[in-house]
């Protein structure tokens, strides 16, 4: 895809991207001390055990591979043997670790899992709590969104986005923004930071924010008017450089500005919210087969692909949390998801 739909989807890419996944790690970060201390060590591991591998195991040897011989069905994807997709193929897909087989979006799953593992040997090691801290000031946290970005930038110098640790499913270039946030997210905890930080603060990051997506779109221009996009997602030059910076900067002064503006605008919630959020888990872990055969379902619907996907989306969405909600009556299965 080239002309102005394809700098429409990288822009909606790199602006979601650029925090998203990070403020949910920041959060699971920020829940993790509390459950830690409410079930203790051993309970507290196999919870997460059951919750976080379990799904994982089921996506991979259950799912995974009926959505690899769609794509590769519909020509999507390359048959990893060359031939047509026959039923000899399509079982050689459970024993390719290395290449039809994968994570998909549960990669996310998996990587908390490894992170909370680790706080649980950190807690082995350190048994009392980390000790309360104190509202980061404006200055610590610009700080901090530096210190993320000059940390980026020097991974992505050898290490593009786009590269993906195989087989755990793991975009390398974007962990030092991950591993950090789940770190705030514990000392955050500890210091109720997310309900203490006062409304001015908030206010003046998520400002920040809006100013930083209009520099983001002033970069984007920049980079299709020079045909030089690609320079911005890795290597030793200075735009990759100013993108990891303006990434990391972006990434803090959103993160803070929409948990503020949530905490003091929509901290309500209503029957319908919470039925979405009770089945937000079981909807993430479903997503990937309704959305691909969503997408095969309508791929021969001719219609701009920016409409297309303005059409789309919500109806995806919507599938994703009614058919998680219809998952989550099966017996036990509210247990897991």
């Amino acid at each position: 895809m080239t002309g102005p739909q394809y700098y429409i989807f990288l822009a909606f890419t790199c602006l979601c991207q650029a925090f998203f996944m990070g403020l949910l790690f920041l959060l699971a970060g920020y829940f993790t001390p509390a459950s830690y201390d409410r079930k203790g060590q051993t309970q507290f591991t196999l919870d997460r055990l059951t919750r976080l591998w379990l799904p994982v195991g089921v996506f991979i040897f259950l799912i995974d591979p009926f959505i690899q011989s769609a794509l590769i069905s519909a020509g999507v994807l390359p048959s990893p043997t060359g031939l047509p997709m026959t039923t000899l193929a399509f079982l050689g897909l459970f024993t390719n670790p290395l290449g039809g087989l994968g994570f998909g979006p549960l990669w996310f799953i998996e990587a908390l899992f490894f992170f909370t593992l680790i706080y649980v040997c950190w807690r082995l090691i350190f048994k009392n709590p980390s000790k309360t801290r104190s509202i980061p000031r404006n200055l610590t946290i610009a700080l901090f969104a530096i210190s993320l970005g000059a940390v980026s930038f020097l991974v992505r110098i050898w290490l593009p986005i786009g590269y993906v640790l195989n087989p755990f499913g793991f975009q390398l270039p974007f962990f030092p923004q991950y591993i950090a946030f789940f770190i705030v997210g514990i000392i955050a905890f500890r210091g109720n930071w997310l309900m203490t930080i006062p409304t001015k603060t908030g206010t003046l990051w998520l400002r920040l924010a809006v100013i930083l997506i209009a520099v983001f779109l002033a970069l984007l221009s920049f980079a299709a008017l020079t045909g030089t996009a690609s320079l911005f997602f890795g290597g030793f030059n200075w735009q990759t450089a100013i993108y990891a910076f303006w990434e990391q900067a972006f990434a803090v002064s959103i993160s803070i500005g929409l948990i503020i503006w949530f905490r003091e605008k929509l901290n309500t919630q209503n029957r319908f919210t919470k039925t979405l959020s009770e089945n937000s888990y079981a909807a993430y872990i479903l997503q990937a087969p309704i959305l691909v055969g969503l997408a095969l379902g309508l791929a021969s619907i001719e219609m701009p692909l920016v409409l297309k996907f303005l059409t789309v989306a919500p109806i995806g969405v919507a599938l994703c949390f009614v058919i998680a909600y219809l998952v989550k009556k099966i017996p036990k299965a509210n247990r897991i998801l």
